[in-house]
C-alpha cells in the first residue's frame, strides 16, 4: 500500500486505471475474510507518502493484517526515472513511522532489518517464522 489516501495514491502511483483506489479499498475489505496470515507493506518515499500515520492506521484497521511492514523506498530500477536518491528515507525515519503506526494500532515492532530499511509490526508474541 503506497498511499494513505486517494490524492497521495494518484500522485505516488500514477495509476493507469481510473478506479485503482477503489479497487485497492475493495481488496483491503476482503483481506479479513481470508483464512491465512496476511501482510500489508507500506513502501515509504521521502517527500511523497511518508507520514500520515493516522490515515495509514485507518486503512490497516480495515484490512486487519497479521503483519504490517513499513519499508523505505530504494532508488533502483525504473523508479530512478521518476525519483531521486533523496527520496530514500533513512532506517531511523522508517522506524519512527513504524513505531507511531504501531502505537495507533496497539501492536508492536517485532523485527527490523536496518540495511533493508524495513520494520515488521504485529501483535506481541506473534510468530514471525513459518514452522517447517
Amino acid at each position: 500500500m503506497a498511499a494513505p489516501n486517494k490524492q497521495v495514491y494518484l500522485d505516488a502511483c500514477q495509476p493507469r486505471v481510473s478506479d485503482g483506489w477503489e479497487s485497492l479499498m475493495r481488496t483491503l475489505e476482503a483481506l479479513p475474510s481470508l483464512d491465512t496470515r496476511t501482510v500489508i507493506r507500506h513502501t515509504l518515499v521521502q517527500e511523497l507518502n511518508l507520514g500520515w500515520e493516522e490515515e495509514y492506521a485507518k486503512l490497516d484497521m480495515i484490512a486487519d493484517p497479521t503483519f504490517i511492514e513499513p519499508k523505505g523506498f530504494v532508488f533502483v530500477g525504473d523508479s530512478r526515472k521518476r525519483m531521486s536518491i533523496d527520496n530514500m528515507p533513512s532506517h531511523a525515519r522508517v522506524t519512527e513511522f513504524g513505531l507511531k503506526l504501531a502505537g495507533l494500532l496497539g501492536i508492536e515492532l517485532l523485527k527490523e532489518k536496518p540495511d533493508s530499511r524495513v520494520v515488521l509490526l504485529g501483535d506481541k508474541g506473534q510468530r514471525t517464522e513459518l514452522e517447517p
